[in-house]
């Protein structure tokens, strides 16, 4: 038996707060504040929830479709999912809801919710997965919208209600189970290695520590019988880190390192 250690780089994980809403208004019952944009509120028996819709006609831009600004409200390094009905009332290529915040490097988007090619006349709902939205230096504005494109830049007309995004979890530091292996001597040792190996929620208890040139590390060793070739995949949950790898065999030598998220040999 050829014992093999290696030492990983990972992300402290995210738990799962209370989701809070982070939209108001978003069923237009009370009128069309304090969306911006065009668009006019109105009374429909189809609309999705309660009474009111809001219709948007004549856009020269998809971007002059509804937004609504919340600024501080936007929290850095919180989950955020986004859902809203839809319904065109002539042909469309594709509608986004979007999250977009200005911080000192400029304007990003975090894509909350897509559809491809909806039908004409039809209400469809539009819910995306959760994404992280974080930032540096100072939030400057923060607005999420509704983007509608047609057929060659050409913006359909379309009705939208029940526009949601929710705040969710926040990037917090866990007990770490694997403590104390902050060393080859202290490796945890993770098993035997047969066809696969699976090791969910390897844990930095300090990845905010960069004193370090590397920051914090974690080490953990396995074991296998023969010789053969391995591969080692490492995931950030909510692709939220950058990560580092290193495999060093018994003696403590390097062999190979990594700074992608797979590292194969």
């Amino acid at each position: 038996m050829r014992p093999v250690r290696f030492a990983a780089l990972v992300l402290s994980l995210a738990t799962v707060a209370s989701a809070e809403p982070l939209v108001w208004n978003g069923s237009f019952e009370d009128g069309r504040e304090p969306w911006r944009g065009q668009g006019e509120t109105r009374e429909s028996g189809s609309a999705p929830e309660g009474e009111q819709v809001l219709e948007i006609q004549g856009l020269t831009n998809s971007w002059q479709g509804p937004r609504q600004h919340f600024g501080e409200r936007l929290g850095n390094g919180f989950e955020y999912q986004g859902s809203f009905w839809l319904r065109p009332l002539s042909s469309a290529e594709r509608a986004r809801l979007g999250l977009l915040y200005q911080d000192d490097n400029g304007w990003h988007m975090a894509l909350l919710a897509e559809v491809e090619q909806p039908v004409k006349r039809r209400w469809v709902k539009v819910v995306g997965e959760p994404v992280v939205v974080s930032w540096k230096g100072t939030l400057r504005d923060a607005k999420v919208q509704v983007i509608v494109d047609g057929d060659k830049n050409d913006p359909p007309d379309y009705q939208v209600d029940a526009i949601e995004v929710m705040k969710g979890a926040a990037i917090e530091e866990l007990e770490d189970r694997f403590e104390n292996n902050d060393s080859l001597d202290a490796a945890y040792d993770l098993g035997m290695l047969s066809l696969t190996l699976s090791a969910p929620e390897l844990y930095i208890h300090n990845a905010t520590d960069k004193s370090g040139p590397a920051g914090d590390r974690d080490f953990f060793r396995f074991s296998f019988e023969q010789r053969a070739p391995i591969s080692i995949r490492l995931r950030a949950r909510s692709g939220t880190a950058d990560l580092g790898l290193r495999l060093y065999d018994e003696s403590g030598q390097l062999l190979v390192e990594s700074a992608t998220k797979e590292l194969s040999d």
